[in-house]
C-alpha cells in the first residue's frame, strides 16, 4: 500500500495524470490492495470525479484481472481520443493560456506543436505544478511565457484560446483550480474562447462533495494554513467542453 499512499500525498499532478499512476500501481497489486486504494484516493481527492469513477466500475464489475484490463483500456483510450478530438478544434488558434497542470492540455499542445506561436502559463501557487507544464512545453521546443497566479487574467487578450483541464464536469459547471472561475468571466467579457478537455468519465451529474473538500491544509511559513484548491466554474456560452 506504500505506493498509494504515496500517490495519495501527490499534489502536482492533475486527475487525469493521478488516474494514469493509478492504473500502472494496480496492474500488479492484489486485489486487497486495489479494494483499499479507492477509498484511500477518495479520501485524499473528494473533488476528483475519476474517484467515483473508479468506485462505481470496481462496485458493478468487480476486482478481477479483466475488470482491471478493462478500466485499463478505458482510461488509456479516454485520454488518447480527447487528444485526438481536440487537435482540430483547437488547431485554428496559435496563442494559448492555460492554468495549473493538465496532462490532457499537455500533451494536446505538444500534439499541435507546429502549429503553437505561444503559450502562456500560470505559476499556479501553491505547488507551483504551473512550471513544471512549462518546462515540459519548452522541451517539446514550445515558446512559453510564465507569469504569477495573480497576472494572469491580464493576459487574457493576449492570446486567441483558454484551453484547461478539468477534476469534474457537469451540464452546467465544472470543477478546476481555485482562480478558474474569475479567468473565465475576464475571457467571457473578452470574447475570448474556453475550452475544457477532459474525459467523458468525469461528467458525473450528482451532487459536489461539501465546501471543506475544496480547501486543503499546506504548511507555509512553518504553520499550517487552510487554503481554496478548487473551484466551481459555471459553463456559461464561453466554454466547449472536449471529450473522447
Amino acid at each position: 500500500m506504500e505506493k498509494f499512499q504515496t500517490l495519495a500525498n501527490n499534489r502536482a499532478l492533475g486527475s487525469s495524470a493521478l488516474l494514469a499512476e493509478y492504473i500502472n500501481l494496480i496492474q500488479t497489486a492484489n486485489q486487497e490492495y486495489i479494494e483499499l486504494s479507492v477509498p484511500l484516493m477518495q479520501r485524499a481527492f473528494p473533488v476528483m470525479a475519476v474517484w467515483h469513477f473508479t468506485e462505481a466500475f470496481f462496485k458493478k464489475n468487480g476486482i478481477t484481472p479483466d475488470s482491471v484490463a478493462e478500466l485499463t483500456q478505458m482510461v488509456r483510450h479516454g485520454k488518447r481520443d480527447v487528444i485526438q478530438n481536440a487537435l482540430q478544434p483547437l488547431g485554428r488558434f496559435k496563442r494559448f493560456l492555460t492554468y495549473s497542470r493538465s496532462s490532457i492540455v499537455e500533451a494536446t499542445l505538444i500534439k499541435l506543436n507546429e502549429e503553437v506561436e505561444r503559450v502562456i502559463c500560470a505559476e499556479s501557487l501553491p505547488a507551483k505544478e504551473g512550471l513544471e507544464l512549462a518546462n515540459r512545453l519548452r522541451g517539446a521546443r514550445i515558446s512559453v511565457h510564465t507569469v504569477p497566479d495573480i497576472e494572469l487574467v491580464n493576459h487574457v487578450r493576449d492570446v486567441d484560446a483558454i484551453v484547461l483541464g478539468a477534476d469534474w464536469l457537469r451540464r452546467d459547471d465544472f470543477v478546476n483550480k481555485f482562480g478558474t472561475k474569475l479567468l473565465v468571466e475576464q475571457a467571457r467579457t473578452s470574447g475570448i474562447p474556453v475550452f475544457v478537455l477532459a474525459e467523458r468519465f468525469k461528467m458525473v451529474d450528482h451532487m459536489l462533495p461539501e465546501e471543506r473538500a475544496f480547501f486543503q491544509e499546506w504548511t507555509q511559513a512553518g504553520k499550517q494554513t487552510l487554503i481554496p484548491i478548487f473551484e466551481v466554474v459555471q459553463k456559461r456560452n464561453v466554454v466547449q467542453y472536449l471529450t473522447d
